[in-house]
């Protein structure tokens, strides 16, 4: 299996836990009661935290221009249509080739 996000491929080398199912509600309480409304929104979208190695500095160069964007993330869970790259952030760099470890961050619907 390849794993990437759109066009680039990389290792993954952590899955950080993506946490606990959140849904989205909001609670105001009604001065002047014992009375509290709650607005049900529905369930959040999963974050997917991954610490990466990446091969050569142009494949970073390239997942670097697709921050911000909506991509196919592969990774050994599956694939996840339609995931947000939110950030990436180079944590190391070595050689000439410019091997890469990035931490980023993914929203998946």
């Amino acid at each position: 299996m390849t794993v990437g996000f759109g066009a680039v491929a990389f290792g993954v080398r952590i899955v950080k836990p993506e946490g606990a199912d959140r849904a989205d509600a909001t609670e105001v309480h009604i001065p002047g009661g014992d009375v509290n409304y709650v607005d049900i929104g529905g369930r959040l979208p999963s974050h997917i935290s991954l610490s990466l190695k990446i091969a050569t500095d142009a494949d970073y160069a390239s997942l670097r221009l697709l921050v911000g964007t909506q991509a196919t993330l592969t990774i050994a869970s599956g694939a996840h249509a339609n995931t947000l790259l939110v950030s990436l952030t180079r944590t190391a760099r070595y050689g000439a080739a410019g091997l890469t470890f990035a931490d980023a961050d993914f929203i998946a619907p």
